[in-house]
């Protein structure tokens, strides 16, 4: 296996990534949008602490990747792919590519292994329900070369 995404990479190439999504957590104007920010702003201090701690919940999830696919209305411009993988007890998830180094998304491959951490992290918006939701934000993901 390869780690070919780490979101600690991923933050380093993209810091304004962070502030994008800090922006959002702490604007009242919008309480339906973005993080709750419960246990600190996306990747503080606080908030890496949390994960450590066991305070924000990491999931894991390994399977063989069964598609590629565009997601969206034909016609939308994103020219990465989805791809749809499968546990060998028979859970399906659907993610996003994603590669710190462009030259690895062509290790996403159909019959290809797949391993990802995820952190769940609370949203402000409650599910319709009236319950928590979360938002998944990976954490790593590495492939099968």
């Amino acid at each position: 296996m390869k780690i070919v995404y780490t979101l600690l990479q991923d933050l380093k190439d993209n810091p304004a990534r962070a502030d994008r999504i800090h922006a959002t957590t702490l604007d009242d104007s919008k309480p339906y949008l973005g993080l709750a920010g419960t246990q600190g702003l996306f990747a503080s201090k606080e908030w890496w602490r949390a994960i450590i701690d066991g305070d924000l919940e990491v999931m894991f999830f390994s399977g063989t990747i069964r598609r590629l696919f565009i997601p969206g209305m034909p016609g939308d411009a994103i020219s990465e792919p989805d791809f749809e993988c499968v546990s060998d007890d028979g859970e399906v998830r659907i993610s996003s590519r994603y590669a710190n180094d462009p030259n690895d998304l062509a290790l996403f491959q159909v019959g290809k292994r797949v391993k990802m951490a995820y952190v769940l992290d609370q949203l402000k918006a409650p599910r319709s329900d009236g319950t928590t939701n979360y938002a998944d934000i990976l954490l790593e993901l590495s492939l099968e070369e």
